[in-house]
């Protein structure tokens, strides 16, 4: 059963994160695993990274 809810939280924590409802760091937290975990996690499940051309011009102006 715990199985099943740890899986249940993993499965919302990606989909928030995909949404872009969350950041990487508060879906680890939401499902319970460490930043590297999670980061394992989106790989493994080939999630989508809400990581958008503006955003990346963003962070480029910031280096």
């Amino acid at each position: 059963m715990m199985k099943s809810v740890e899986k249940s939280f993993l499965a919302d924590a990606l989909k928030a994160y995909e949404n872009g409802q969350l950041t990487l760091w508060r879906a680890a937290k939401k499902a319970g695993l460490s930043l590297w975990e999670m980061m394992d996690e989106c790989q493994r499940k080939q999630a989508q990274v809400p990581y958008s051309v503006k955003d990346f011009a963003e962070d480029m102006g910031k280096a």
